[in-house]
């Protein structure tokens, strides 16, 4: 598994957890199966630049947070 990957995975479900709500909940939102969410969220499989942007939007922060959260605490959510 890609760090990279799994640090992304991670942050998100950071994200997902401080916004009081699950994976499940989220995938239902925004119209993606759940084992395809899971699978991301675990980090087998990378999320790509406009699912992170739809999480981002669905969560109402940065979609920074997800790769750089130090220089996301600067920036308004998109």
């Amino acid at each position: 598994m890609s760090t990279d990957r799994a640090l992304v995975a991670a942050r998100v479900r950071t994200e997902i957890t401080a916004a009081g709500t699950s994976g499940l909940q989220l995938s239902e939102r925004l119209g993606v199966p759940y084992h395809v969410m899971s699978r991301r969220l675990r980090g087998v499989v990378p999320f790509e630049a406009d699912q992170l942007m739809a999480i981002a939007r669905e969560l109402g922060v940065s979609p920074a947070v997800f790769v750089d959260p130090d220089s996301a605490k600067t920036q308004q959510p998109a």
